[in-house]
C-alpha cells in the first residue's frame, strides 16, 4: 500500500514539475535573445519579467505593445536601446534593479500611462526623448549618480516638482521643454553644462532654484544667468514684468531666453552687448520695443520670430552675422533702420549690399505685386512671409535658391511662376498660400520638400515636371489636388498628398 502510494505522490510531482517546466520553456520562448540582447518580446503577458543574463533591452524590442501593465527589469541589464518601450500606452510600472547604466533615445517615449517611476542609483544617462510625451508623469526618483539628461528628455511631461542629484553635470536642450505642469526646479551644485530652452513653455515655473556654490550659473529673481552674470540663459514666462532691463555686465542674451513671455512690452538690451542667440526672443507676442546696441555684432536664426507688436528694430553698425528668418512673423513691423554698410534697406524691404539677396519684405508693405530685381539670386527663409497685401510676384531667372516658408502666408498670392533653376522647393515655402490656384513648377525642379503647399486650397491642378524624383510629407496636405500625374521614377512619402488626390 505505502509502494503504491508513494508511486502516485511520485507520479503527481513529475506531472506538476513537468507543467511548472513547460511553463517556464513557454515564458522564456516568448523573448529573442541573441547575444546576450534582447531584440524582441513575441507573448501576450500583462506582467513581464525580463530573464536574467540579458544585458541589453534592443531597439523596440516591446514598441506599441499595448498589453504591457508592468515591466521588471533585472540587475544584468545595463542599457536600454532606442524606442524599446515607445507607445506602451497602458505601461505603469516600471521595477528596476541596480544595473542599468543607460537609458537611449525615447525609451519610454508615449508611456501615457507611466505616472512615476524610481531610477537606480547605477544610471548615468537619461537619453534624448526619454520620457516624451508622457503625460501622466509626475514624480520621478532620480538615480544618486545620474551624470546626463540629454536633450529634450521629459518633453510634454506631467512633472510637477523636480529635485536634480548632486552628481548632474549635464542638461540638454529642451530638456523640459513644455511641461505644462512644473512648478519648482532645483538644480545641482555639479552643474556645468545648461543647454537652449530647457524650460520652454513651461507656463507655470515660478520657482528655480540653484545652490551658490555651484561654479557655473547663478539664479536671481528666477532668472538663470552664467556665473559671472555675462551670458542671461533663461527668463521665465511666468514674470509679469512689462518692462525688463538687463543687467550691465550681459554680453550675450541665449537661444530661446525669453521665448514664449507674453507680458514684457520693453526689454533694454545693455551696452555692450556682443550677441542674441537663436529664438531668443521667440514668440514674446506683446513685445513693443527693444533696441539692439551699437555694440552687437550677431542676431541668430529666429531670433524675433512672431514678436508681432514689434514696430520698428534696428540694424547697428557693428552687426557682422544676421541669421534667417529673424523677423518672421513680425506682423507689424513697418521699419527696419539701418545703419551697417552691409545691408540695404528701401522701400520696407531688406537686402543684402550687393542687393543678391532677399533678406526681408515688410509684411505691412501694402502693395498688391512686386518685380524682385534681376540681381537677386537668392530669397531668405521666410522673406516675404504673412504679407497679405501681395497677390503677384514676378521671379526672375536670376534667382536659384528659395529658403524655408518664403512665401508662407501670404494668404493673397493666387499665380505665380518659378524660375527654371530652382531645383528644391524648400520646407513650407508657401504654406498656408491659402489664394494660390496656379503655379507653374521649373523645368529642372527635383525635390519637394515637407509642407512646400501645405494648406494651398486653391490649389486643384499642378503641371509636375519630368526632373522630380522625390516629394516629401505634407508637400500638398490640406490642398485640393484632384490628381497628380507623377514622372517615372518619381517617389513620394506616405502623406505627401491628401487621401482624396489620385496619384498617376
Amino acid at each position: 500500500m505505502w509502494i503504491k502510494d508513494n508511486i502516485f505522490y511520485m507520479k503527481k510531482i513529475t506531472i506538476i514539475l513537468f507543467l511548472i517546466l513547460l511553463t517556464v520553456i513557454s515564458y522564456s520562448s516568448d523573448f529573442v535573445i541573441q547575444n546576450g540582447v534582447l531584440t524582441d518580446y513575441q507573448g501576450e503577458a500583462s506582467k513581464v519579467t525580463v530573464p536574467k543574463g540579458v544585458n541589453k533591452i534592443g531597439e523596440e524590442a516591446f514598441a506599441n505593445y499595448v498589453n504591457l501593465f508592468e515591466i521588471t527589469i533585472p540587475e544584468t541589464v545595463t542599457e536600454i536601446d532606442d524606442y524599446a518601450f515607445y507607445g506602451c500606452c497602458n505601461l505603469s510600472k516600471v521595477n528596476f534593479k541596480e544595473g542599468i547604466k543607460k537609458l537611449d533615445y525615447c525609451v519610454f517615449g508615449e508611456c501615457e500611462s507611466l505616472s512615476e517611476i524610481n531610477l537606480p542609483d547605477s544610471l548615468e544617462i537619461i537619453g534624448p526623448y526619454c520620457f516624451y510625451k508622457d503625460y501622466d508623469l509626475m514624480n520621478i526618483k532620480f538615480s544618486n549618480n545620474l551624470k546626463k539628461i540629454d536633450y529634450n528628455a521629459f518633453e510634454t511631461t506631467g512633472l510637477r516638482k523636480v529635485y536634480l542629484p548632486d552628481t548632474l553635470t549635464y542638461i540638454g536642450d529642451n530638456a523640459f521643454e513644455s511641461c505644462e505642469n512644473l512648478k519648482i526646479i532645483t538644480l545641482p551644485i555639479s552643474l556645468k553644462d545648461f543647454g537652449y530652452g530647457v524650460f520652454n513653455n513651461c507656463p507655470n515655473l515660478t520657482e528655480i532654484n540653484i545652490s551658490p556654490e555651484n561654479n557655473n550659473y547663478i539664479c536671481e529673481d528666477n532668472i538663470l544667468f552664467n556665473k559671472d552674470k555675462t551670458e542671461l540663459i533663461f527668463y521665465p514666462i511666468t514674470k509679469k514684468e512689462e518692462i525688463y532691463t538687463t543687467p550691465s555686465s550681459v554680453t550675450k542674451i541665449g537661444a530661446n531666453a525669453f521665448s514664449g513671455n507674453k507680458h514684457l512690452k520693453e526689454i533694454v538690451l545693455p551696452e555692450n552687448l556682443l550677441s542674441i542667440g537663436d529664438e531668443s526672443f521667440y514668440d514674446c507676442s506683446n513685445l513693443e520695443k527693444i533696441n539692439i546696441p551699437n555694440t552687437c555684432k550677431e542676431i541668430g536664426h529666429g531670433a524675433f520670430i512672431w514678436c508681432s507688436k514689434i514696430k520698428s528694430i534696428n540694424i547697428p553698425e557693428s552687426l557682422e552675422s544676421l541669421g534667417q528668418n529673424v523677423f518672421q512673423g513680425c506682423q507689424s513691423l513697418e521699419k527696419i533702420n539701418v545703419n551697417n554698410s552691409a545691408f540695404l534697406y528701401e522701400d520696407q524691404i531688406l537686402f543684402n549690399k550687393e542687393k543678391t539677396k532677399l533678406i526681408c519684405y515688410l509684411p505691412t508693405r501694402k502693395y498688391d505685386s512686386y518685380n524682385i530685381p534681376g540681381s537677386v539670386s537668392e530669397i531668405s527663409n521666410g522673406a516675404f512671409f504673412g504679407n497679405t497685401y501681395l497677390n503677384k510676384v514676378n521671379i526672375p531667372e536670376s534667382v536659384t535658391e528659395f529658403g524655408a516658408a518664403a512665401f508662407g502666408h501670404c494668404y493673397n498670392i493666387n499665380n505665380i511662376v518659378l524660375p527654371d533653376n530652382i531645383t528644391v522647393l524648400k520646407e513650407s515655402t508657401f504654406r498656408n498660400c491659402t489664394s494660390l490656384s496656379k503655379i507653374t513648377l521649373p523645368k529642372n525642379l527635383s525635390k519637394i520638400l515637407n509642407g512646400a503647399f501645405y494648406g494651398c486650397k486653391g490649389l486643384t491642378t499642378l503641371n509636375i515636371p519630368t526632373t522630380l524624383r522625390f516629394i516629401e510629407n505634407d508637400a500638398f496636405l490640406f490642398t485640393n489636388l484632384k490628381e497628380c500625374h507623377l514622372p517615372k521614377g518619381c517617389k513620394y512619402e506616405e502623406e505627401a498628398f491628401p487621401e482624396s488626390t489620385v496619384i498617376k
